[in-house]
């Protein structure tokens, strides 16, 4: 048997506020929960055999949110990178933005 197995996946996260709102918690634990998924779910995409992978992490709306959300957000993302998502630091990632307010620039100049 074959397996079909697409060469590109893109991958748009959304409800994580949603789904910490059902259940009464903060949307930081939603985007944390998001953030573990996603993490599982990109170790399952590379062993299995996924070329392309596109994840959009973080779009120009979300800007709009609190500014203690955004932090939330940026420092969420820098804390997983931190703790080792090995996929994440691999030779072929490229991480880019269309967006002049990128999030690299926003932690850069809001460092804990």
């Amino acid at each position: 048997m074959t397996d079909n197995i697409p060469q590109h996946v893109a991958i748009i996260p959304d409800g994580n506020r949603r789904w910490a709102k059902q259940r009464g918690l903060l949307a930081l634990y939603g985007h944390n929960h998001g953030a573990e998924i996603m993490h599982h779910t990109v170790k399952h995409l590379i062993a299995r055999g996924i070329k392309y992978l596109t994840v959009w992490g973080f779009s120009v709306d979300n800007w709009k949110r609190s500014d203690a959300e955004v932090n939330d957000l940026l420092h969420l993302l820098a804390a997983w990178i931190e703790l080792g998502c090995k996929w994440f630091l691999k030779p072929h990632y490229y991480a880019g933005t269309r967006h002049a307010r990128s999030p690299q620039n926003y932690l850069e100049q809001h460092k804990r």
